[in-house]
């Protein structure tokens, strides 16, 4: 949340989420992440809710380019 108190408010019709992480871990141990970053942007008010209508899709995927114990989230907006 203090991350995203930074930005101006910007609300989205919907969500895909790209997580990119560089982890020794399971990359199914990563989908914690996605769950506390939309959790913040829908509790920051930048989308309406995280029901199946506005988020549908999150992509995750090892990349070694990335620093070790790294991750990356990207939100992208979708038009639902």
């Amino acid at each position: 949340m203090a991350q995203l108190e930074q930005y101006d408010p910007v609300t989205y019709e919907g969500l895909e989420v790209y997580l990119r992480c560089n982890y020794r871990m399971d990359l199914d141990n990563c989908i914690m992440a996605v769950k506390f970053v939309v959790d913040a942007f829908n509790k920051w008010g930048g989308l309406e809710d995280d029901s199946p209508k506005y988020f549908q899709k999150i992509r995750m995927e090892v990349d070694k380019s990335l620093e070790k114990t790294s991750c990356l989230v990207e939100l992208r907006e979708i038009f639902v």
